[in-house]
C-alpha cells in the first residue's frame, strides 16, 4: 500500500512538473500578447493623433486657401474697377481732345477767314488810295 501510495505520488508530482511548465509557457505567452496589444494600442494611438495633426493642418490649409481666394477675387475686382474706370477716362480724355481740336481748327480757320477778309479789305483801299 505504501508502493502505491509512492507510486501516485510520484505519478502526481510528475503531472505537477508538467502542468507548471504548460502553466509558465501560457503566462509567457500571456505576456508576450499583453505587449503585442500594448504595442498595437500606441501604433494606434500614434496614428490616430497623426490621422488628427493632418485634419487640423487641412482645415488650416483649406481655411487660408479660402481666405486668399476671397483676396484674389476682391483684388481682381477692384482692379478691373480701376482698368474700367482707366478706359473710360481715356475715352473720355480722346474724345474732348476731337471736340477741343475741331474747336480749335474752327477758330484758326475763323481767324483766317477775318485775317483774309481784312486783307482783302486793306488790299483795296491799298488799291482805292493808289487810285487816288
Amino acid at each position: 500500500e505504501n508502493g502505491k501510495l509512492r507510486e501516485t505520488f510520484d505519478h502526481m508530482r510528475l503531472e505537477k512538473k508538467t502542468f507548471d511548465t504548460i502553466r509558465l509557457k501560457l503566462e509567457r505567452e500571456l505576456v508576450e500578447n499583453k505587449q503585442k496589444i500594448m504595442e498595437g494600442i500606441e501604433t494606434s494611438t500614434t496614428a490616430y493623433e497623426a490621422r488628427d495633426e493632418a485634419q487640423g493642418k487641412m482645415m488650416a490649409l483649406k481655411e487660408k486657401a479660402d481666405k486668399d481666394l476671397s483676396q484674389y477675387n476682391t483684388e481682381l475686382k477692384e482692379l478691373m474697377r480701376i482698368i474700367e474706370h482707366d478706359r473710360k477716362l481715356k475715352e473720355f480724355m480722346r474724345i474732348k481732345g476731337e471736340e477741343r481740336a475741331e474747336m480749335m481748327e474752327g477758330e484758326l480757320s475763323s481767324l483766317k477767314k477775318k485775317k483774309d477778309e481784312k486783307d482783302k479789305g486793306d488790299k483795296a483801299e491799298e488799291t482805292i488810295e493808289s487810285y487816288e
